[in-house]
């Protein structure tokens, strides 16, 4: 279930509860539905010029709800077993190039990265859900993704650690430590911090490209 509730009185903000087990239930034929959790942190984006709310349940996909009514926008089925959410977005060009040629087509890059143990890891397109791109994990489950000097560091159960490209997915970099990973990476500026399940805390740090 996805709910919301007033800043001002906590009240009930929306007109009902979105039942999203429900619609897992119907995208698979009426058949029950044994993982209804919804585990995703709601990330805050907008679809359009509308903002939206972007929640996954377990086993009926990632979802984009309006927010001012909870009303569905979109909704991909496909992407099943997400339990983390990520908006990534960069602006298309460098910011000297972008200042110099300020046209209305230059909108930045946007992706939301839906992190799941079961189908892998998501790169979605946020107007409408359709799949950007994917990389299956072989086995073990997956971190949320955290955005770092504009790539993505995620930490893996079984393989370490690996910075992804946002815009398809591809592995740029990664670091088999022995250790496994359950813990989200934080970054700060070119330094990122992760902590194993052994309880050992990993300080990295990146050299970017230039430019």
């Amino acid at each position: 279930v996805v709910m919301a509730y007033r800043q001002s009185d906590g009240a009930e903000a929306w007109p009902a509860p979105v039942y999203l087990a429900a619609d897992a239930e119907q995208a698979r034929g009426g058949e029950d539905v044994r993982y209804l959790d919804v585990d995703t942190t709601p990330v805050l984006a907008h679809v359009g010029r509308t903002e939206a709310v972007f929640v996954a349940s377990y086993e009926g996909g990632v979802y984009a709800l309006a927010a001012s009514s909870g009303d569905r926008l979109w909704a991909n089925e496909s992407a099943t077993g997400v339990n983390e959410l990520t908006y990534w977005t960069r602006p298309r060009k460098p910011k000297a190039e972008a200042e110099l040629n300020k046209r209305a087509e230059d909108t930045p890059h946007r992706v939301l990265v839906a992190a799941s143990g079961l189908t892998g890891v998501w790169g979605l397109a946020l107007e409408d859900g359709a799949e950007l791109w994917r990389r299956d994990l072989p086995t073990g489950g997956v971190t949320a993704a955290e955005p770092w000097s504009g790539a993505l560091l995620v930490g893996t159960t079984r393989y370490g650690l690996f910075l992804l490209h946002p815009l398809d997915g591809s592995v740029l970099d990664g670091l088999d430590s022995g250790a496994a990973f359950a813990a989200t990476p934080a970054a700060f500026g070119k330094h990122a911090y992760v902590l194993s399940n052994e309880g050992v805390l990993l300080h990295l740090t990146i050299v970017p490209p230039t430019g």
